[in-house]
Order: structure tokens, then sequence, then C-alpha cells
């Protein structure tokens, strides 16, 4: 009995030894987690891929639009209607007033000389162009001027010591009978200007003393300066 007993005790103790070294190698086992499932991005396409069509050709790039058409510019409705053409309206004009003779009181008359050379102030023809009820912008007005004459140049007036600005330029057909002024190259030179004339009294006070203090010498020198101070006190009014 005491040897079946024994037996049966190694038995047991052999099935506990078995089972907690099974028990230990369970617990020893690694349980690694599932791996996750990453969805992936659609791929973006290239921004230098070109688009193909159906049989793998790339497509071609569509023509370039053509450029708008610049539309027409009205003309200005405002601006000034010329009667006739403005050259015919300068003819009459140049009609009406050009004359032979120089007036100091319309000094901006227009003229021809006697080398058929035209003279025509804006001012004048403006100031004719109102008397007769047309009204262009001084621009406008300018126009004939500069495309029939020509250029504005500094003209001396007969007899006045200042100038005027006057369009010039060859005379205009259909001006073949108006009356010619006599040009300076014929009607010979000019009397030589007073350099004097300008002072006021006390300045002509100032330089009669100043001439006759200078007490020039018996020199050759001192004689051409006594004639010089003898002329310019004649001079002085």
């Amino acid at each position: 009995m005491a040897t079946q007993d024994t037996q049966d005790t190694q038995a047991t103790l052999r099935k506990i030894a078995e089972r907690e070294q099974a028990e230990a190698q369970v617990e020893q086992v690694e349980v690694k987690p599932a791996a996750k499932r990453t969805r992936k991005a659609p791929a973006k396409p290239s921004d230098t891929a070109k688009p193909k069509n159906g049989n793998g050709k790339a497509k071609a790039k569509p023509a370039p639009k053509p450029a708008p058409k610049p539309e027409p510019v009205e003309e200005d409705r405002n601006a000034f209607q010329w009667p006739k053409s403005a050259a015919s309206v300068l003819l009459d004009y140049l009609s009406a007033r050009v004359s032979a003779e120089f007036d100091p009181e319309h000094p901006a008359r227009p003229y021809i000389n006697s080398n058929g050379k035209l003279f025509v102030h804006s001012t004048d023809w403006r100031d004719w162009l109102l008397e007769n009820g047309l009204a262009p912008s001084k621009s406008e007005a300018a126009k004939p001027l500069r495309d029939n004459v020509g250029v504005v140049r500094a003209t001396p007036l007969p007899g006045m010591d200042k100038a005027l600005g006057f369009y010039q330029g060859p005379a205009l057909p259909g001006t073949e009978g108006l009356p010619r002024r006599e040009s300076r190259a014929a009607s010979g030179p000019r009397a030589p200007r007073n350099p004097l004339s300008a002072l006021n009294d006390e300045q002509r006070v100032v330089v009669t003393k100043a001439l006759m203090m200078l007490k020039p010498g018996r020199t050759a020198e001192g004689k051409r300066l006594a004639d010089v101070r003898d002329e310019l006190l004649a001079l002085l009014p």
C-alpha cells in the first residue's frame, strides 16, 4: 500500500510540474499586434505632365485667342465745325484785313510784304472769327494757321519798340491780288536807334553831369573821347 501511494504522489507531482511548465511557456510567447493597414493617397499629376488623348499622345495647346480689335473712336460731337474748309475761311479773313499800310491802332493786322511773305497774328484772327459769328477754341483756331501759314516768330513793329509773334510763311494761293506792304529791305536801312531815349529825367541829369565832368586830354585818345562825349550829349533830349 505504501508503494502504491508513493507512485500516485509522484504521478500527481509530475502532472503539476508539467502543467506549470506549460503555463510558463504560454506566458513567454510574445503576442504581436496586427499591422495597421494604411490607405495610399492617390498620386498627384505632375505639373509638367501633359494631358494625353486617347492615342496616348500629348494634346496640343489650344491656339491663343486673337486680341480684340480696338473700338473705333467717335469724333467729339462738341468739336467746332467750320462752315466750309478752314483754309477758305482764312482766305476770307485775309481778303478783309490785309493792308499795305501799318495801322498803329491795330498792330496785329495781317499783311503780306513785298517779298511775298504772309504774316498772321492769332489774336486778330480770332477777333475776326468772333465778329463773324465763329467761336472755335484757341487750339481749334490755331490749327489752320499752323497748317496753312507756318510757325510763329517774333516780328518787330514799324516805329514801335516792341515785337509781336506772327505766324509766318509764303503767301497763300488766292492772295495774289491783295496789297503788299513794303519790306524793310526795300525801304532801305532804318535810322539808328537813340541809346539814351529810354532814360528818365533823373537818369538824363546824372548822365549829363557825368559827361560834362569829362576833361579829355590833348592826345589823340583824348580827342576821340571828346568826340564820343559830344555825340552823347547831342543825343540827350
